[in-house]
């Protein structure tokens, strides 16, 4: 399989000559279902992970208090928990945008707040056998990462 696999590059219209692959194997369902079917498998965990895509809308006031207190730490895997409590408290009246961007410990936290209080969002994607996945700071993307392996 590996000796017979070649791949093309597509871009802005225009297409590569086929490459004979000398290392590894093409991908697709076709080429290599054994493959197709381990990263179904990694697509169906990492959508029950935690993750909770990217929120597009998030409320106003969360960017503004976001900005009042972000630290520049984003690397830190979000505190899940602590983000979702804080979000409902905030949903429920019970906590100011301004408290709530305090009480999360760090900025990948503050963003994943502002991910839930979105009401759209960008989930897990996956076209045959490529997987996207946004997230809004280093850290939580590292965290899709780390529940994958």
């Amino acid at each position: 399989m590996v000796h017979g696999s070649s791949l093309v590059v597509q871009s802005s219209g225009r297409r590569s000559t086929p490459v004979q692959l000398s290392c590894g194997a093409a991908l697709g369902r076709r080429l290599s279902p054994a493959f197709f079917a381990a990263t179904g498998r990694l697509f169906a965990d990492a959508v029950r992970s935690d993750h909770v895509g990217i929120g597009l809308d998030p409320p106003r006031e969360g960017v503004i208090a976001y900005h009042l207190a972000k630290s520049g730490t984003d690397s830190d895997m979000p505190k899940a928990h602590l983000a979702l409590q804080l979000s409902e408290a905030v949903a429920a009246c019970k906590l100011s945008w301004d408290d709530a961007m305090q009480a999360a410990e760090d900025d990948a936290s503050r963003l994943r707040l502002l991910d839930l209080a979105s009401s759209v969002r960008i989930p897990f994607q996956q076209y045959i056998d490529d997987s996207r996945v946004k997230a809004s700071s280093w850290g939580a993307l590292c965290g899709v990462g780390s529940s994958l392996t």
